[in-house]
């Protein structure tokens, strides 16, 4: 028996789906489930990452191939990437899985998770899911931040469902990811350019904040990329080239108590021409002119 999952943006079950479902299940051979954007909820939790099915409970790698009959409107086009990474990964064809630069946090999470990437558990669902996870997968204590957000801005750290709660009605028009929360003295951004690393600035809070950002008053220094941990510099090539970013800040932060590394963010064209050192990114930039073939 084949299990077929028809993912559609309305939560009612239309005519035309209907009919094709009655269609597809007359040999007997096919057996078909239907799911609204909506209503799937991801969850990157190393061997209980999952993407299901809120109401159903099905999960998307129980099913032989997935047809999203709507494909989520643009600025939500991260959502339908991650079931791409989903998918591959676990041998699940999806039609279409055409793989397409998205932007968004969500999405470079998974881009990561698919390449074997360390990455920190990452939730994208309902409050009450994000909620549950907060409590049962993340220890109690999580970063709750804008899939979309720069230089540190709508990101909180969270320690319970109710607050989770109060800042999705408080913010209906942003979308968030719930992280664990690594404990640490600081992080790197990594600067890479045709996916190799070409700069490192080691990045600090000094403890005043969960975030390290030099936007929000950290400090900053440039540590030379022979003294990075080669770990970090290959995670950083890795992450950069999955999620198809040439030009890349790779944020990379290591547990402080288990000296773990996980790849924060990958963002696109990392303040060039703001933020610290300026200067010597611009050397930077000027060095890779002159590299053939990149």
């Amino acid at each position: 028996m084949k299990k077929i999952l028809i993912i559609n943006r309305k939560v009612e079950i239309e005519d035309s789906i209907a009919e094709l479902k009655r269609v597809a299940e007359e040999t007997g051979e096919i057996q078909v489930s239907t799911g609204c954007f909506s209503d799937i909820n991801l969850l990157i939790d190393g061997e209980n990452t999952c993407i299901k099915n809120e109401k159903t409970g099905e999960d998307l790698a129980d099913f032989d191939k997935i047809l999203c009959i709507t494909t989520a409107p643009f600025e939500r086009r991260h959502i339908f990437n991650a079931y791409g990474c989903y998918c591959r990964k676990k041998g699940v064809i999806m039609a279409d899985d055409t793989f397409a630069n998205a932007s968004g946090k969500l999405y470079e999470m998974w881009r990561c998770w698919e390449h074997d990437v360390v990455v920190p558990k990452t939730a994208y669902g309902t409050k009450e899911f994000l909620g549950k996870c907060l409590v049962e997968n993340f220890g109690g204590i999580g970063v709750f931040k804008s899939i979309r957000g720069t230089k540190g801005q709508d990101n909180y750290l969270v320690h319970s469902p109710e607050e989770i709660s109060k800042i999705v009605d408080d913010n209906p028009d942003i979308e968030f990811i719930l992280q664990e929360f690594i404990p640490n003295d600081g992080d790197y951004r990594i600067v890479t350019l045709g996916f190799e690393p070409y700069m490192a600035i080691y990045r600090s809070s000094g403890g005043k904040d969960h975030r390290n950002n030099t936007s929000l008053g950290g400090s900053a220094k440039i540590i030379p990329l022979e003294e990075v941990d080669p770990e970090i510099l290959e995670m950083s090539r890795v992450a950069a080239k999955a999620t198809n970013k040439r030009f890349a800040g790779v944020d990379v932060i290591t547990h402080r108590d288990t000296g773990k590394n996980y790849i924060l963010e990958v963002n696109h064209t990392p303040q060039v021409v703001t933020g610290a050192f300026i200067e010597e990114k611009y050397k930077v930039l000027r060095d890779y002119f002159l590299v053939d073939g990149q």
